[in-house]
């Protein structure tokens, strides 16, 4: 049997140096981690619609999706997922959360004070690989 191929999304979003992460609540998959905002992306979207979609829905945030930074695989018991991390602008909003516990801007001085999902330390370390004074030249 072939197992599951799930796409996700997760948007990157750095504000005044900061870098935007959410804890998954509790009595989640995962629960308690922390990561970079997103989800699924469903039949007939795009990932950058997706990713402005869930972005929407979990934080009230209306964002510009501007482009990829990064993506990889991971296997998980219940599948292969695709995950996509995607540089991001906010346009208009003020976060409420839905689907988090929490959120935090956090600097890359930060990142090793969270734990994060399995799939974003890749991310985290090509993060810390520009440092911390060019992070604002990302977006």
């Amino acid at each position: 049997m072939v197992s599951p191929f799930v796409q996700v999304v997760a948007g990157l979003m750095i504000e005044d140096g900061k870098i935007l992460i959410a804890r998954r609540h509790f009595h989640d998959s995962n629960g308690g981690l922390w990561e970079f905002p997103g989800g699924k992306v469903e039949l007939g979207e795009s990932p950058e619609q997706a990713l402005a979609r869930e972005l929407k829905e979990e934080l009230d945030l209306h964002v510009k999706v501007e482009r990829l930074f990064g993506q990889n695989r991971i296997k998980t018991p219940r599948g292969e997922l695709e995950l996509k991390l995607y540089l991001c602008r906010r346009l208009s909003g003020t976060i409420h959360l839905t689907e988090h516990s929490e959120f935090a801007w956090i600097t890359l001085d930060q990142i090793n004070n969270y734990q994060f999902l399995s799939g974003d330390y890749e991310f985290l370390e090509q993060l810390k690989a520009i440092g911390q004074g060019r992070l604002n030249a990302l977006v």
